[in-house]
């Protein structure tokens, strides 16, 4: 596993993820989509691995199970040796901004960045970041 020091986390809407060609480095993407919706599966032969997680950009619908995949589906990723995520979602301001200011406040101890230029979503950020700090404390 590389250190944390390689990881990026990107923030993409939709329209930013499908128009960005080609990633040439290899990645692996977490794409937020709407509860009772869908995306296209935007990839290509870089793309690691692709995670789908439906939550609405509410104060209530994600959950500790949505944290868990994520983080889950990180440390896979990490441990295939990717270090670059993108994330999207349909905006690409609020959810994605979220999912990647808490992984990068815990890889990296830096999320600064992502309050500069997006308006995270509180409660998937603390959600996720919680869960990531229980999740180091089980398990050592």
């Amino acid at each position: 596993m590389r250190s944390n020091n390689d990881l990026q986390f990107e923030v993409r809407s939709l329209s930013t993820a499908m128009d960005f060609n080609p990633y040439v480095k290899p990645h692996a993407m977490i794409s937020v989509i709407p509860a009772m919706g869908s995306f296209p599966l935007l990839k290509n032969t870089h793309t690691q691995g692709v995670l789908f997680t439906p939550f609405e950009d509410d104060e209530s619908s994600f959950t500790q199970e949505h944290a868990d995949q994520i983080i889950d589906f990180v440390t896979a990723q990490r441990s295939n040796g990717v270090s670059l995520f993108l994330v999207n979602c349909l905006a690409g301001v609020s959810r994605s901004a979220a999912v990647c200011a808490a992984l990068s406040k815990f890889y990296k101890d830096d999320d600064a960045k992502y309050f500069r230029t997006k308006r995270p979503n509180m409660h998937v950020y603390r959600t996720l970041l919680n869960r990531l700090r229980v999740r180091k404390e089980s398990h050592g």
